[in-house]
């Protein structure tokens, strides 16, 4: 299943969307359409808790101004 939401607009107006990607055993990726970052990996423990094992920001502002590259895609 793959849903697709509004995450808000950049500083120069351009609109990012989140994409979230949904499995049948409890997988979660959330997938941003800036510079196609990965927000969030959230994988069931054995008492199939979701835990987030990727470092991200909660909204877009913290993107466009912080100097790590969290979930961001290197290369061509």
């Amino acid at each position: 299943m793959i849903e697709k939401e509004s995450f808000g607009k950049t500083k120069d107006g351009e609109a990012v969307f989140r994409y979230t990607l949904r499995n049948s055993r409890g997988m979660c990726v959330r997938i941003l359409s800036y510079g196609c970052v990965i927000q969030s990996i959230l994988v069931p423990d054995k008492d199939d808790r979701a835990t987030d094992v990727v470092l991200g920001y909660d909204d877009l502002s913290g993107y466009e101004a912080g100097s790590c590259f969290f979930g961001t895609f290197v290369g061509r």
